[in-house]
């Protein structure tokens, strides 16, 4: 069905200010679907919830909403999505920006000219394009492969010409489980094509790419970020009212909100791909094409560093002109500010306020006193405490109603208000295989018991192991830019020598890097950490671990040295003394370093597991004690700590360990 703007807007409560005609104009062709029939065999998702996303976020970097099309579900067959891309290429001008995005399944399906390496095409898989092959029926007429794609695009980029831009976002996967996994994945493992040609191809060899070539200056540079590897499941991940949403597709348009005229698609995809770290851990986002130009060639908005106040509701409640997609979260406290105060600590607030109530671009605040003049309403707001929202966990037992392991797992969470069970698309599950009972995430096994062990002592087991993936959920999605505090991680592998434990040889991160600028370690491999203050005030930091298992540790400061000792001066650099060698826990690792204005101490808060620390008079300390879930964060339904901004910034660093 083709999409109204003026509903979409509507219906979130969204009211974004248009601007005026711009040179270059932006040009948007957006493709999801999701409602696949039933028949096709491909299992829904929720690509519907991709559009309202993307199209509000490029209506806010200037994108026009009649130059906006979409072709969603039944209207989204082959031909429709050819017809439209044709007609949107035709209408392009030189100069112009074009970005094309599809959210829905991706499949491979055998070579036809011979051009792949692994013998397969990749496809976008339109409404009308059953998942099976037939070797008398179907067999993958109405699939569009990468090459028609990028002839398309190929000739957009010549109608654009060099001063032009073209975007592609594929928030789909091309090969995937057909497991029993309750997470929404957007691909199968069912490739389009005969068995006994699949059995006969290299599947282990490189693949071509999917864009043409982008070095033609005669034509308009062109880039595409991709949500998984072909060899990698694209899962969904869920917005903060619990909505099922393409990762890509949330992580681009978070970190497009961020980005300003000279960030280069780069440093964009850099950052996505930390985002996506945090929510679709198990994926890995790749990209082909022109990374080191400016996103849409410079025409991105420049992202102010305060929020302005869209509506007074009341003398009590205003509404703010960001949401859940610049971080703000329930509990985040703001100040209202003269208009031009260039920041927080250069003014004391007019009035304070608390998020009572967010969306993607907006929030609710309801302020601690009635606003007194008419011209406060022209304030700009700024973030005082950021809070990162609700600790919780969403279950889904895939074990029959009556099963003694369930009864058991819904009698012991009646008093645990931050597991909740669900029917879909769930952060982790419970099922049976074999003789264990399993909790998965993802496909990832976090937790096997025997089945044979009492249902208490499973249910038990399966919720630790809950809030642990929990906890690590949590922690890894931590993210606060603070200029003033703004210290870097360094991570630097290196070679001991075996008699010593000296480091005998370090390297460059480059040996450990790949193309797409993916980091990978072996297991047993050491590294070293230095940090580098590039900020402007003296700071103090700690460094966390968060392992593929969601075992979290403070790596610093060790059990030797006091959080005192661990202080940066601006300008200046320092390594941490100890070396760290990769234990075999094996997928995406973040080192996450938390800088402080004062020195901060988290290591007893790991040993006691929270316990005793609800009235620590430090904000963090008590946020990440409520990360191991103690009794005060469990008796407020997993609400936790705002921590203020000015004092505290985080720096991350992914890295993948493999066998």
């Amino acid at each position: 069905m083709k999409q109204s703007l003026g509903f979409l807007l509507l219906f979130f409560g969204l009211f974004p200010m248009f601007l005026s005609a711009q040179t270059p104009r932006k040009i948007a062709l957006i493709v999801a679907v999701g409602d696949y029939p039933e028949s096709s065999g491909w299992q829904k998702i929720n690509a519907q919830n991709d559009v309202v996303l993307i199209t509000n976020t490029l209506l806010r970097q200037g994108f026009k909403a009649g130059n906006i099309t979409q072709v969603v579900d039944k209207d989204a067959s082959r031909e429709e999505i050819l017809k439209t891309l044709r007609k949107t290429v035709k209408s392009l001008k030189p100069g112009d920006v074009f970005l094309f995005q599809f959210s829905g399944h991706g499949q491979q399906v055998a070579d036809d000219n011979g051009d792949e390496y692994d013998g397969f095409d990749e496809a976008i898989v339109p409404y009308n394009s059953p998942m099976k092959y037939q070797k008398d029926g179907y067999q993958g007429g109405n699939l569009i492969r990468d090459e028609e794609l990028g002839a398309l695009l190929d000739e957009a980029r010549k109608k654009i010409g060099p001063s032009g831009n073209v975007l592609v976002i594929l928030d789909s996967c091309h090969s995937g489980t057909g497991t029993r996994a309750m997470a929404m994945a957007r691909g199968t493992d069912f490739v389009m094509a005969d068995s006994s040609y699949i059995a006969q191809q290299p599947r282990n060899k490189p693949e071509n790419g999917w864009l043409p070539d982008a070095l033609q200056i005669e034509k308009a540079s062109m880039t595409a970020f991709f949500g998984a590897t072909a060899g990698q499941l694209n899962y969904e991940t869920k917005d903060e009212t619990g909505q099922g949403i393409g990762s890509l597709t949330y992580a681009f348009c978070q970190k497009l909100n961020e980005s300003g005229p000279n960030t280069t698609y780069r440093v964009l995809f850099d950052q996505v791909k930390t985002a996506m770290a945090g929510i679709a851990p198990y994926q890995t986002p790749q990209y082909e094409g022109t990374m080191d130009q400016q996103i849409f060639g410079g025409a991105l908005l420049e992202p102010p560093s305060y929020s302005k106040i869209s509506e007074c509701k009341s003398r009590n409640t205003i509404r703010i002109d960001a949401g859940w997609l610049h971080g703000m979260h329930e509990g985040t406290i703001v100040g209202l500010y003269p208009a031009g105060t260039p920041s927080p600590s250069a003014a004391e607030p007019i009035l304070k306020g608390t998020l009572s109530a967010t969306a993607p671009y907006e929030s609710v605040v309801k302020l601690e006193k009635p606003l007194q003049n008419k011209s406060d309403c022209s304030s700009w707001v700024y973030t005082i405490e950021k809070n990162f929202g609700p600790l919780h966990a969403s279950i889904h037992l895939d074990l029959p109603s009556g099963d003694p392991v369930a009864v058991a797992f819904r009698e012991k969470i009646q008093n645990l208000p931050v597991i909740s069970e669900v029917k879909e698309n769930p952060d982790v599950q419970i099922i049976r295989e074999g003789n264990d009972i399993q909790l998965r995430s993802r496909g990832l096994v976090l937790e096997k018991v025997e089945s044979q062990k009492s249902p208490g002592l499973i249910a038990d087991r399966m919720i630790r192991k809950t809030l642990s993936w929990a906890q690590a959920d949590y922690l890894r999605n931590l993210n606060v830019e603070n200029d003033g505090l703004q210290l870097t991680l360094e991570v630097i592998p290196v070679e001991l020598d075996k008699r010593t434990y000296k480091v005998k040889q370090e390297f460059t991160l480059q040996t450990k890097t790949d193309a797409q600028g993916n980091i990978s370690f072996t297991s047993g491999d050491v590294i070293r950490v230095r940090v580098h203050n590039n900020g402007l005030r003296t700071a103090y930091f700690t460094l966390l671990d968060i392992e593929s298992t969601n075992k979290v540790s403070v790596l610093a400061p060790n059990a030797q040295e006091t959080p005192e000792e661990l202080k940066v001066e601006p300008g200046k650099s320092i390594e941490i003394a100890q070396s760290f060698g990769l234990s075999p826990s094996y997928g995406k690792e973040l080192l996450k370093l938390l800088a402080t204005d004062q020195p901060v101490d988290l290591r007893s808060i790991t040993q006691t597991r929270g316990v005793g620390e609800a009235n620590n008079q430090n904000a963090l300390s008590q946020l990440f004690a409520q990360t191991y879930f103690n009794e005060e964060c469990m008796t407020r339904g997993g609400k936790t700590t705002s921590v203020p901004v000015e004092n505290l910034h985080i720096d991350t660093v992914v890295f993948e360990v493999k066998e």
